[in-house]
Formats: C-alpha cells, structure tokens, sequence
C-alpha cells in the first residue's frame, strides 16, 4: 500500500536541460518500489537502479527533462499483496 508519495513540483528549468527534483514516498507491505517516468515500464537509468528496497520510506532524486512542460511519475509497488500504483505530473515553470 502507498501511504504517501510526493514529487517536488513545480520544477524550474531556467537555462538547464534536465534537472532532479526529489520524489519521496512510504509505503507499506511490500519489499520494493519501482519508479516510471511518462508511462509503462520501469525507469532505468545509470546511476538509479531499477528497483530501490524499501523499509517503510525513501527518497530519491529522479530526472525531469526541461525540453517538455510536464512529465507523468509513476511509483509501484512490488512484492506485497497487492501491489499499489500511483501517478503524479509535475509541470516546469520558467524558461
């Protein structure tokens, strides 16, 4: 079950081509997250990994590319039963 889940928005782009803000959340029941970033299939990109373990909470800095004027984040949860999904977009401000 997700408890609660929060992406930093609205982001600001200024001059940058990407930039990271946090997404955090809590969950419970379930031995992962996995995160997706503009629809299905798992965000996999040197360095994050593709699942982070989970002990109730965590956070992490995930890529929000400036070069569109929102991206849909999708966390899931993996190994609990049954398995939860939640989706936030986050919009840019500034150019």
């Amino acid at each position: 079950m997700i408890v609660a889940f929060t992406v930093q928005s609205p982001v600001i782009c200024g001059s940058e081509a990407v930039v990271y803000p946090t997404m955090s959340w809590e969950v419970t029941g379930a031995t992962g997250v996995f995160i997706a970033i503009d629809g299905p299939g798992v965000f996999n990109s040197d360095p994050f990994p593709t699942t982070f373990s989970v002990n109730g909470h965590g956070s992490q800095e995930i890529p929000f590319a400036c070069s569109q004027d929102f991206h849909n984040y999708t966390l899931s949860t993996v190994g609990g039963s049954p398995n939860a999904e939640q989706t936030k977009t986050i919009t840019v401000v500034g150019a």
